[in-house]
Formats: C-alpha cells, structure tokens, sequence
C-alpha cells in the first residue's frame, strides 16, 4: 500500500511525488513537496520571538559576566586604573545599571530591525518563487 504525501491542495498531487524508499522498508515512505510560499505575518511573529529570546539570553550572560568580574575585583581595578590614568580629583565608578539599560535599549533595536530584515526576506522569497517554482524538499519518515 502506498500513500502520497502533498503539502499542497488535495487536487495537486500526483503519483511521482512518491519516492520508493532507499531501504525498501514497506512502511517507509518519501514525498517531495515544494515550498512556494512565506507567510509574512508569521515570519514576522516568529522572528520578534526568536530574536527577543537572543537578547535575554544576551543580558542574562551579560548579566553572569558582571557579577563575576565583581566578585573578583576586576571592575574596582579598572575603576581605580581609569582614575589614575585621567587624574580625576573624583573617583571613576562602573555603573551596572546605566550599562544594562543601554544594553537592553540596543537589543530593543535590533530585535526590531532584524525581525524587519526577515520580514524583508520573506517577501523577497515569495517574489523569487513566483519566478522560479520554490524550494524543493524530499520529506521521509524516520526508520
């Protein structure tokens, strides 16, 4: 018995989309389907999720990488270095907070723009599959 697998409308599928398999396992079957088609709006959703994911898992190993060098001193080094070197009369000190609000405001911004770069691509793609026919992918079940 062999079924045809169509990511396309019911009437779209033909009987050389079906590829025997390479095993000759009688349960194991293969389709070729074609990808014509992004949709924008959830590449778009996608993408703000995915890059927002980035940008915590960022300030959280920002986050890590502060907390360290404080506990081994190293900031207070570079505080007291940086004075010595501009010969302030006050004492140069590392603010946490203003660095991890300019980090979160920036990995805003490039959530932002690069889930609109995406979005970009995907409409560039639909364009391009109209000319050429898609992307084609040989689907198989595992053995």
């Amino acid at each position: 018995m062999s079924t045809i697998i169509s990511a396309g409308p019911p009437g779209e599928a033909r009987s050389s989309d079906l590829i025997s398999s390479a095993a000759g396992s009688a349960n194991a079957r293969r389709a070729r389907v074609v990808i014509r088609h992004l949709d924008p709006w959830s590449v778009l959703k996608v993408s703000l999720l995915f890059y927002f994911c980035v940008m915590i898992v960022g300030l959280f190993a920002l986050a890590i990488v502060y907390w360290v060098l404080g506990s081994m001193g190293a900031l207070a080094s570079i505080s007291n270095f940086v004075t010595d070197v501009t010969g302030a009369r006050k004492a140069y000190v590392i603010n946490g907070g203003w660095i991890f609000v300019r980090v979160f405001i920036t990995g805003i911004g490039s959530v932002v723009v690069w889930s609109l770069v995406n979005l970009c691509l995907a409409v560039l793609y639909n364009l391009i599959s109209d000319v050429v026919g898609g992307i084609r992918v040989t689907l198989a079940e595992p053995k």
